[in-house]
């Protein structure tokens, strides 16, 4: 024979996931200005520069979730500052090689960016460390990030200080 359950613990447990799901959609939704300041450690912070600030919610936003540790393009993501002097990066790595997609505001670049979209062009440079084995990974990565931020550019705000 089944048990049933009391409604006013059906109701209770009903209140319950509701209240959770409510909190988890706020942490998820909520948009600091900053992100926590997570210092990248020495190995990272070499290829930074000095006035390179922790990427702002509001690009986390717009890189759809993007985060350190993540993986673009076969390149693991080591830091993503900025905007700083209307740049943001995202320093990557692939076996020892270190580069970073740059990403501006259209029309903000001084040569012509190797990917344009309707708000943003998406670049890429600043090799250092090893000599890559697979020099079409700055492309895929830059080609993934572009891909990210075409699904969210008409829906997230340009990040202030772009």
């Amino acid at each position: 024979m089944a048990q049933t359950r009391h409604p006013s613990l059906r109701v209770a447990g009903l209140v319950i996931t509701l209240l959770a799901a409510t909190l988890l959609v706020r942490g998820a939704c909520a948009k600091p200005d900053v992100l926590p300041d997570r210092a990248p450690d020495a190995g990272v912070a070499q290829y930074l520069p000095p006035n390179a600030t922790p990427a702002a919610g509001s690009v986390v936003a717009l890189l759809a979730g993007l985060a350190v540790g993540d993986t673009v393009g076969g390149a693991k993501v080591l830091a993503m500052t900025g905007p700083t002097d209307r740049v943001v990066s995202v320093v990557c790595e692939f076996n020892g090689a270190v580069f970073e997609v740059m990403l501006m505001q259209r029309g903000a670049g001084k040569a012509p960016p190797p990917i344009t979209l309707d708000k943003y062009e998406v670049a890429w440079g600043g090799l250092r460390g090893a000599q890559l084995s697979s020099p079409d990974v700055p492309m895929r990565a830059a080609q993934e990030i572009a891909d990210r931020v075409r699904r969210m550019e008409h829906q997230v705000p340009v990040p202030q200080g772009m």
